[in-house]
């Protein structure tokens, strides 16, 4: 009699493949980490490694190189990752809370979806990186070189830009509310960036650099914009009610449609501005004083 009955495991050949699951050989886990750390100290190099959905929270791993690692869905809370290289990294869904990545290298990194509240960017770049749907409420973005990075509909309330760079940056739908540019004696630059539709109520950016930037149907009420460059600047349908713009210098910037009620013109420059019969001025300015043109629909 033939003890072996269908359907039981014995019936598998020699040659039958297992059922053993894969590793990816590239994956390290925390444990793995922090053994290294132990024998080599911070600066690792984990380039092109997969540490994906592991929890490296609280590990000092300034100096480490992690380009084109795979970060996604990590926990990088209260890290140090001073000086680290995240070129071309991938870092979505995960969770850097308050983790200190100043002066880190994050050029062209993928950072969507990603918690980075409180987190210290200090002088960190972050040139075309995707930061869309991100939220870095209360970050630290002093110093930071962030040109051409995407930021779309991303919650930036409270952060601090001091003396960022931000040129042809993306904050499309993004909420800026209360940020902030600490010392007036320098500037944020936001040259040709697009802020359509963003939110900067209430958000102190005094003599920050928006010429040629886009800000179409955003929001700016009760916003300091004091000696700000707005140079060819688009506020066409913005709201800037109750903003301050004195000092600030608007000449060829379009506020078609705008709605301007309560703004502090004083000492602004306005040659060359373009306005339609849309748009709302505070009844005591005379646009065409300031050198503003009607353009007629």
């Amino acid at each position: 009699m033939n003890d072996l009955t269908p359907g039981i495991g014995s019936l598998r050949t020699e040659n039958e493949p297992s059922k053993t699951p894969i590793q990816n050989p590239n994956h390290l886990t925390r444990a793995q980490v922090e053994y290294h750390i132990g024998l080599l100290g911070s600066k690792l190099i984990l380039d092109a490694k997969d540490l994906q959905g592991e929890d490296l929270s609280g590990l000092n791993l300034s100096g480490t190189s992690f380009n084109l690692a795979n970060l996604s869905h990590t926990k990088l809370t209260g890290c140090n990752l001073q000086y680290s290289y995240f070129n071309k990294a991938t870092i979505v869904n995960s969770n850097l809370e308050k983790a200190n990545l100043g002066g880190a290298y994050l050029n062209n990194v993928s950072l969507q979806d990603s918690d980075l509240s409180g987190t210290i960017l200090h002088s960190a770049k972050l040139i075309d990186a995707d930061l869309i749907n991100s939220i870095l409420i209360a970050a630290n973005l002093q110093n930071i070189n962030a040109e051409r990075a995407n930021f779309t509909k991303s919650i930036m309330k409270e952060a601090n830009f001091h003396n960022g760079i931000f040129k042809e940056g993306i904050f499309i739908e993004t909420n800026l509310e209360k940020a902030t540019q600490k010392d007036y004696s320098s500037k944020v630059y936001f040259n040709k960036a697009k802020f359509n539709y963003a939110i900067l109520d209430f958000a102190n950016l005094k003599n920050a650099d928006f010429s040629g930037a886009e800000l179409e149907g955003a929001t700016l009420k009760h916003t300091d914009l004091a000696d700000c460059g707005f140079q060819h600047a688009n506020f066409s349908n913005a709201n800037l009610e109750n903003a301050n713009l004195s000092g600030a210098n608007a000449e060829y910037a379009n506020f078609c449609g705008a709605i301007l009620i309560g703004v502090n013109f004083r000492g602004a420059k306005l040659r060359g501005a373009k306005y339609d019969n849309k748009t709302i001025w505070p009844p005591e300015v005379i646009p065409s004083i300031f050198g503003a043109v009607l353009v007629e629909e």
